[in-house]
């Protein structure tokens, strides 16, 4: 979190600053900056009460959905791991995959915990990142978070960035073209937070 000299939390930015710090206590991944009053989070756990990612895969292939938990249960969330439940799902479609992402949807429900928390403590930007299939993060995230967040009718955007999965005639080849692993995060967030800041003091010069 960078705050520059002289910058005082305003009482809301106190409160959600409280809130947020609550639920990265309790194990989940969320970084909340109050500066430029963004949360960056994960989509598992913290805006879905079910893995959104193994939900799909059910629906998909019940046999890769086991193979993947598995592999999650060992590896975590790495990047061999996501490489090879893409590897699983080769030769599955575009179509069949909105068709599992579909399903899951309807069955993962955001934590009460947090959708009234969305709209009652609203940051102004919202930055997810998440290995799972983009259609399926960016489908979820349009269908049940985009509502509890912009429900004031002060719509703000919601970035995702996801596992891009490689296609060809709409088929998957088994690879992907790019997750957003740690490295990637930790230097969006820097990044976010440093441009945050020199904007901040620009308009405090200019004043």
């Amino acid at each position: 979190m960078i705050i520059p000299s002289g910058y005082s939390l305003t009482s809301e930015q106190k409160r959600k600053l409280k809130f947020y710090s609550n639920v990265m206590a309790n194990g989940l991944d969320v970084t909340y900056d109050p500066f430029p009053d963004v949360l960056f989070s994960d989509v598992n756990k913290v805006v879905t009460d079910k893995h959104l990612a193994i939900s799909m895969l059910r629906h998909l292939d019940e046999d890769v959905a086991e193979a993947a938990e598995k592999l999650l249960l060992v590896r975590g969330s790495t990047r061999e791991t996501v490489e090879s439940v893409a590897y699983m799902i080769r030769g599955r479609t575009i179509l069949e995959l909105m068709e599992a992402t579909e399903k899951a949807v309807r069955e993962v429900k955001v934590p009460k915990y947090i959708s009234t928390e969305l709209a009652k403590l609203k940051p102004s930007r919202l930055v997810f990142f998440t290995n799972t299939p983009s259609m399926t993060a960016n489908y979820y995230i349009r269908k049940k978070v985009d509502p509890l967040y912009n429900v004031s009718g002060d719509i703000e955007p919601i970035t995702v960035f996801a596992t891009e999965l490689e296609h060809l005639d709409g088929i998957f080849t088994g690879k992907i073209n790019s997750s957003p692993n740690d490295k990637f995060r930790d230097n969006f967030v820097f990044t976010y937070e440093e441009r945050a800041l020199k904007k901040y003091v620009i308009e405090q010069e200019s004043k």
